[in-house]
């Protein structure tokens, strides 16, 4: 091997952070050769996690890892958000259990994850969205998560939670962001307030405000309502359910026994 490799795979070697996957795409950008990827794993010294990216030997990768990748060496507009991201705050309501915990990643619209990314088996149950689900400025809402060595970019409490809410399709589903929703009791006002000015989903909007004012959460009152919209006409947020004519929702009818039990709603 010439001096000028040697430099090279040292450089790669040291500055490769343990966790990590790397794609073979920016290795490639950054001058490393599809024969000297080849060289250097054929001889042990970079290990193939699937056809395109790669990792340092012995070291043990998940998800996250592979997410660092497309985060910031691939730079595609890919974050965890959703269920996924309230876990990382500790604001999740129940701990997933067994072998294959449920990770949601959300995307820009057309956003294709690479095939090494989809193929390669994370011991997950992965749910991926590409959807336009916010406008306007992208990073608002969106923070890092520390994962050792590397970070990755994730939805805080408050985005995740909006996340949530346009993903909710059922009773059970209404129920799980009642409960998430109870610990989202410390967010910023003009967090808040920009998320819901950039949401485009109605739905999402209303069930988020409905549930916040279902737990008299503090920061709801702070709110400056004029900074964004909540569209006009119902939303249904599932099938037979009740009517909330404040905020226009069908909600589910188990609703009426949770208002009956709310504390402020209860006489002393």
């Amino acid at each position: 091997m010439t001096i000028v490799k040697q430099h090279k795979l040292k450089d790669l070697v040291l500055d490769w952070a343990t966790g990590a996957v790397y794609s073979a795409r920016w290795m490639t950008a950054n001058a490393y050769t599809s024969q000297l990827i080849n060289h250097y794993e054929k001889y042990g010294w970079i290990e193939r996690v699937a056809r395109g990216a790669y990792k340092k030997p012995g070291n043990t990768v998940d998800y996250t890892g592979g997410l660092y990748a497309l985060q910031q060496q691939d730079q595609l507009k890919i974050h965890a958000g959703g269920l996924t991201a309230m876990e990382y705050h500790g604001k999740a309501h129940f701990l997933q259990l067994g072998k294959r915990p449920r990770v949601t990643l959300f995307a820009e619209p057309n956003t294709r994850l690479p095939k090494w990314y989809s193929s390669t088996d994370w011991r997950i149950a992965l749910e991926y969205y590409a959807t336009n689900l916010f406008e306007g400025d992208a990073l608002v809402g969106l923070t890092k998560k520390n994962c050792g060595e590397y970070d990755v970019t994730c939805s805080t409490p408050a985005r995740a939670m909006l996340e949530v809410c346009a993903l909710v399709r059922s009773s059970d589903d209404f129920e799980h962001a009642l409960r998430l929703m109870e610990k989202i009791h410390d967010c910023k006002i003009q967090e808040v307030e920009a998320l819901l000015k950039n949401c485009r989903s109605v739905k999402a909007k209303r069930l988020f405000l409905y549930l916040a004012d279902h737990h008299d959460l503090a920061w709801l009152a702070a709110l400056d309502d004029t900074q964004y919209t909540l569209g006009s006409g119902p939303r249904q947020i599932v099938t037979e359910g009740d009517y909330d004519p404040h905020f226009r929702i069908t909600v589910p009818k188990f609703m009426q026994y949770e208002n009956m039990n709310n504390p402020r709603n209860v006489p002393y």
